[in-house]
């Protein structure tokens, strides 16, 4: 009931929206005359391309960071079976322990 009651209001705010909107206005593009189109859907058209350009770079920035998280878990399943470095490439200690190194 409730989804009716607000679908009933939008469409009401929508159609006064666009009722109070309808005139004709020019709008001038770099080359050319000016192109007379609605306000209304002026409005619309840049309410919705507003609202998608936040959409695709989000997108885009949830994408990247799904494909650093699946290299860096190839890189350390790599490291998981190469397993661990030689003892040669490790630095001895001044006094002959290897405490340093747990």
């Amino acid at each position: 009931m409730l989804r009716l009651v607000l679908t009933v209001v939008g469409t009401i705010a929508l159609v006064t929206f666009a009722m109070s909107n309808s005139h004709h206005v020019g709008l001038s593009v770099v080359l050319g005359a000016p192109v007379r189109i609605r306000l209304v859907f002026l409005l619309l058209v840049t309410f919705f391309v507003g609202m998608s350009i936040p959409l695709f770079y989000s997108t885009v920035k949830h994408m990247r960071a799904s494909q650093r998280r699946k290299r860096a878990k190839k890189m350390a399943a790599k490291r998981s079976q190469a397993g661990p470095p030689p003892d040669s490439l490790w630095p001895e200690e001044p006094h002959g322990g290897t405490a340093w190194r747990r």
